[in-house]
């Protein structure tokens, strides 16, 4: 048997640089054992299926390869699913021209609900998790003995969550997925992870966590990692903890395009909750890449230990958080109009609710192209996809050809069908935001600020909505042409 060798690699503290000799050598690791856990299996799964690989494993003729040491799989699990109690939360205060940024351990995150300091109007609060046990404790955590929203504005529910479409390396969730479908079948291994949890309860503060990892097992936490691939489900209505994880991830027709080569569509649920004392909670255990530019297949390969929350350049989450610090306002001045205040000093409102509809109005938009370079955005993409089916179609084809092309018909189909609902309930929800702030502004009396910088106004956030849904409806508006050119060329 291989001795253990411990898996490093996942970066928890984002202000961490790891040196890239070990993450190399880690990864290196980190795959022998999983091509052994997936020999393994594989030979376990024929055994189970064929009455002649049995027989002839009975009589040790087909011998089963060997299985990677418990050290080694704990590791492997570890790796994919991070231990809760090492996670680290992102702390924004936002000021008066003013803004600060920290991290907290899970250990601490009860204190940073609690206060912020006295110069402080909003703080934002994001937990790397997804829906599930941790993230309903954190939840009553936040909301219970305190103010709820400051603006309850009749039939509007001001808990707002969003399915958030990004980029993720195929592979490496292949290879996620993998691990949670192996390893929880592993009754030992999953003992030993619970035992090492219940020696942490202080991951959500001693108040809540310890309940919650006595009821539920390391593989009910590590679910709400897994997002829900593209034509999963339904848009806008399901939660990622609703369904169970899929055996194998789908092959899109996205990753045949040489600009998202082993590129796969996902969508992660973002769940926000806020109070009226200014506080702000967001959870989501969304990764991947928000922002297409030509980089994207470089910072997608998991050599580059890529993780989108240290980027404001790839990463929604990064660039909201910065967007009013006076580094990135100065940084990308032209953006903001020449605007280079921070915090709350060039909001409509300084209020939570005007942070909470802003980073919703962004996270509709994603992906999208950052820049105004060549990379093609994602309808672009399908429109070249589609233009090579049809030209496929009317060639002479070869032998099991026409059923490959008309699987590949319906697989386009398919993740055109889903693209078309998400960009509709896209349109559907920045709409919904944009008449519940107009109800807030209504109730404030208060009129959206007309800051002229070098004679520009900066826009306010009424105009970022309908700005956004235009936005969306342009991106998306070749869809249903592409759909219909495709259920004409395959009738044919």
């Amino acid at each position: 048997m291989a001795s253990s060798v411990p898996l490093e690699g996942i970066v928890t503290d984002l202000n961490v640089v790891e040196d890239p000799n070990r993450l190399k050598k880690s990864r290196q690791s980190r795959v022998a054992v999983l091509a052994r856990l997936r020999a393994w299996h594989t030979w376990d799964e024929d055994r189970r299926k064929s009455p002649r690989n049995l027989l002839l494993s009975q009589l040790g003729i087909h011998k089963q390869p060997p299985c990677p040491d418990d050290d080694e799989l704990i590791s492997l699990a570890l790796h994919f699913f991070p231990d809760r109690a090492k996670l680290s939360a992102v702390v924004c205060d936002y000021g008066d021209d003013r803004f600060e940024r920290s991290e907290c351990k899970m250990s601490e995150i009860a204190s940073a609900m609690e206060s912020k300091a006295d110069w402080a109007t909003v703080r934002w609060i994001h937990i790397p998790v997804g829906p599930g046990p941790l993230a309903s404790d954190l939840k009553n955590l936040f909301l219970n003995g305190h103010p709820r929203c400051t603006y309850p504005v009749g039939r509007f529910d001001p808990y707002l969550q969003v399915e958030v479409l990004n980029l993720r390396d195929r592979q490496h969730l292949q290879d996620q997925i993998d691990v949670f479908n192996i390893l929880k079948e592993f009754t030992k291994v999953t003992r030993k992870l619970r035992r090492q949890n219940l020696q942490r309860k202080s991951t959500a503060g001693s108040r809540s966590f310890g309940v919650q990892e006595e009821r539920f097992s390391f593989w009910d936490h590590a679910r709400s990692d897994l997002p829900l691939l593209l034509t999963e489900g339904n848009f806008g209505i399901s939660g990622s903890s609703i369904l169970s994880p899929s055996l194998a991830v789908e092959d899109q027709m996205l990753s045949r395009h040489p600009n998202y080569k082993g590129v796969i569509l996902v969508r992660d649920l973002f769940q926000s909750f806020h109070r009226g004392d200014g506080f702000l909670l967001t959870m989501s255990s969304m990764v991947g890449i928000n922002y297409i530019n030509k980089d994207l297949l470089r910072k997608l390969k998991p050599t580059n230990v890529f993780d989108a929350r240290r980027d404001d350049q790839h990463g929604v989450l990064e660039f909201l958080r910065m967007c009013w610090s006076p580094e990135f306002r100065n940084r990308y001045g032209g953006r903001f109009r020449g605007d280079a205040r921070c915090g709350t000093s060039s909001w409509d409102l300084r209020s939570v609710e005007w942070l909470l509809i802003s980073i919703m109005a962004e996270l509709e938009v994603t992906p999208k192209k950052l820049g105004q370079g060549n990379y093609p955005d994602i309808q672009t993409a399908y429109i070249s996809l589609v233009r090579d089916l049809k030209r496929r179609r009317a060639l002479p084809l070869k032998r099991y050809e026409s059923i490959e092309l008309v699987r590949g018909y319906a697989t386009c189909m398919n993740e055109i069908s889903y693209l078309h609902e998400a960009s509709e309930q896209e349109v559907k929800n920045l709409k919904a935001l944009s008449e519940y702030w107009s109800a807030i502004e209504n109730q404030t009396h208060s009129e959206p600020r007309d800051v002229v910088i070098e004679g520009k106004p900066e826009r306010s956030l009424s105009e970022t909505l309908q700005q956004n849904i235009n936005l969306i409806q342009s991106n998306n508006e070749a869809l249903p042409r592409l759909l219909t050119d495709l259920k004409s060329s395959l009738d044919v």
